[in-house]
């Protein structure tokens, strides 16, 4: 019998197809996702299950649709008790190991509340252990480790920690560097140097991951899912990556220019909201922006592409 192949699975956050050089973006420089495609197959037509991330994720893990996972918006977890393809692959002699956002599971103890249903107060809502199609969702595991309240710090924090004294002076826009001239919401120039930014511990850990391996007993494969947060708002490549892109060089898509259609009405409201100065801009909720700011959070989101295809560069060298 042939020996079974080990995988290593790339997988980036919110990116763009035309993003990268290989889809035909002339600006952002991809080389290294560029020879990856080249080596392999480039696809043209490719969809996901839903735009949204835990649910897209848990579709990833299980091959259902949300609709069957249940995962169907970010709050709700992918059952503990769902079967994935690398609950496949460990059944099948696999050692698996994930490096990076896995997503799969809240961040807080929160309900989600996006997209619901006001429920008409005319009426009387079921109890809350029956609103719920499938009444044992409750019951398929506990994600409570993975809630910020049960840990101190997690797995970056502590291995920037062992990097910084003091990590806290690194974050966040209060703490960061002069000469930011970007008026785009969520952009901000870190901090946190190149080699301590989280793009740069998945490289780190990936290439361990790797090094490992090779150095212990290789009759085992391997899965291995190497998963950049990046290019993520807020938009903050750090060091040299910051300035990389000039946003005037930035070539806006087709569909932010309404031309001469009719603007649909929620998106209407949006705009609306943006002349009033009533936007929610520092949340996750959308939001309309100016061309400028279009222009410079593109610049920056390239800064972000091009540090993870440098660290997709080094994994390969490693590899």
């Amino acid at each position: 019998m042939d020996r079974q192949p080990n995988f290593l699975f790339i997988i980036t956050d919110q990116h763009r197809a035309d993003h990268l050089g290989c889809y035909g973006n002339t600006v952002v420089q991809t080389p290294n996702i560029d020879r990856l495609a080249d080596a392999g197959t480039c696809f043209e037509r490719f969809y996901v299950a839903t735009p949204i991330c835990m649910p897209n994720r848990a579709t990833l893990m299980t091959g259902r649709m949300p609709s069957l996972h249940g995962a169907r918006q970010n709050g709700i977890p992918l059952s503990l008790t769902a079967t994935t393809f690398v609950d496949v692959l460990r059944a099948a002699g696999y050692a698996t190991a994930l490096i990076g956002k896995c997503h799969l599971q809240s961040i807080n103890g929160n309900l989600p509340v996006v997209g619901m249903p006001e429920s008409d107060p005319l009426r009387s809502p079921p109890p809350a252990e029956l609103r719920e199609a499938d009444a044992t969702l409750t019951q398929h595991g506990r994600y409570d480790q993975e809630l910020p309240s049960t840990w101190a710090l997690g797995h970056y924090a502590r291995w920037l920690k062992a990097h910084h004294p003091n990590p806290d002076v690194l974050r966040g826009p209060e703490n960061q560097l002069p000469g930011n001239h970007y008026i785009s919401p969520q952009a901000w120039r870190t901090r946190i140097p190149e080699a301590f930014y989280p793009t740069a511990y998945v490289a780190e850990r990936t290439m361990m991951y790797l090094d490992n391996y090779a150095r212990t007993d290789r009759s085992r494969p391997f899965f291995l899912q190497c998963s950049f947060p990046d290019p993520h708002h807020p938009f903050t490549p750090p060091g040299r990556y910051w300035d990389m892109y000039d946003p005037e060089l930035v070539e806006l898509p087709p569909s932010f220019y309404s031309g001469e259609r009719a603007i649909p009405p929620h998106l209407q409201s949006l705009y609306d909201e943006r002349a009033q100065n009533m936007a929610n801009r520092d949340g996750q909720r959308v939001f309309a922006v100016t061309e400028r700011e279009a222009r410079e959070a593109i610049a920056l989101t390239y800064g972000m592409i091009s540090m993870v295809d440098d660290a997709i560069g080094s994994i390969l060298g490693w590899l």
